[in-house]
């Protein structure tokens, strides 16, 4: 008996043995997983832990920067996962809205090194609106990846980051910096017009206030000194370096005259606006009535200066959004109100 249970186990251990192997040689490869075709890079797979580290520093769900950003959850989840590559339009995207969480003002002010996110490069911020052009600009495909556009340009960031004084841009770079200097010389243009309404404020209260009033006194002093002394914003590139003051002076006169009037702004608002239901959109977007839209669009009045930089805020929006490829808010404008036009007036030359 004990002869042919030792028989019957030696048995079962040979069957055991021979579907472990037959197994493993014949189904493990086809249950294992399959490798990609296009398999996420290292040095994607760090952009993606850096963008992670960054988002959970400053205490963002991945919810509250996709809607900073404009792009989905599942997209970031994925690329701070490693399992897909950052693109460089969507770079772009999570560039702007990480400048927005460092600065907590307009993030083309002060935006986030762009060889930080691809590489770990210091410093983390750069201290000059440092633009990155648009894929049409630079010539490559809408699903390029954000480090290899990056490694293209990378000699020429470097030099950007470092001191833009000395860097010549090439003819690409061209017509992304013209739009962006337009911008931002409108936005001096008005933030100059508020300045000067509250300068005048504070001066013309202090100085009657004065003779009876240390506090009046001791502001009005803190104000003329200000005056006296000129304002010098340190920059990266000045570390060893030192600029004249008059130097500085020519470039501020030459830089007074702005290029982009309200008119212009206008102008492109009614272009966005010109579909049905566009205007209640902008008028939801700013928080306003309605009708002050029709009013700002018709001329009767123009926006105070704080809606100025939040309509140029919009209007920036969605020019990104139409160059991007990504559907818009409000349509661009469509030739549908040409033909009721044209309708219109024709009854009127013929009566």
């Amino acid at each position: 008996m004990r002869h042919i249970l030792r028989r019957l186990q030696t048995q079962v251990a040979r069957i055991v043995r021979f579907h472990k192997i037959f197994l493993q040689k014949s189904f493990c490869p086809i249950l294992s997983t399959m490798p990609r075709k296009n398999p996420v890079t290292a040095t994607d797979i760090a952009i993606g832990k850096r963008l992670a580290h960054r988002r959970m520093e400053e205490q963002f769900s991945r919810e509250e920067l996709a809607s900073n950003s404009g792009l989905s959850a599942g997209i970031i989840t994925r690329v701070e996962l490693g399992r897909m590559p950052l693109r460089y339009v969507d770079g772009k995207r999570l560039l702007r809205a990480l400048s927005l969480l460092e600065t907590k003002v307009w993030p083309d002010i002060r935006p986030i090194n762009p060889l930080w996110l691809a590489e770990g490069m210091e410093p983390e911020t750069v201290d000059w609106p440092l633009l990155l052009p648009q894929t049409q600009h630079l010539g490559v495909s809408f699903s390029a990846s954000f480090s290899h556009v990056i490694q293209l340009h990378r000699a020429l960031i470097i030099r950007l980051v470092q001191d833009p004084t000395t860097v010549q841009l090439p003819e690409s770079w061209l017509r992304a910096y013209a739009d962006h200097w337009d911008t931002l010389n409108l936005k001096a243009h008005v933030l100059h017009h508020d300045t000067a309404i509250v300068e005048r404020l504070l001066r013309t209260s202090a100085e009657k206030l004065a003779p009876a009033s240390t506090l009046a006194r001791g502001i009005l002093d803190d104000y003329h000194t200000a005056l006296a002394e000129p304002l010098m914003i340190p920059r990266l590139w000045q570390a060893n370096r030192t600029f004249s003051k008059q130097v500085l002076t020519a470039e501020s006169e030459k830089r007074n005259v702005p290029a982009m009037k309200m008119r212009e702004l206008l102008r492109k608002v009614r272009a966005m606006t010109s579909s049905k239901g566009d205007k209640a959109k902008l008028a939801d977007a700013l928080s306003v009535p309605l009708s002050r839209v029709s009013e700002w669009l018709s001329g009767k009045y123009e926006p105070n200066g704080e809606t100025t930089l939040r309509l140029l805020q919009w209007v920036e929006q969605q020019e990104r959004q139409q160059n991007e490829g990504v559907g818009s808010a409000s349509t661009p404008p469509t030739p549908k109100a040409q033909p009721k036009e044209s309708n219109e007036k024709k009854p009127r030359s013929s009566s």
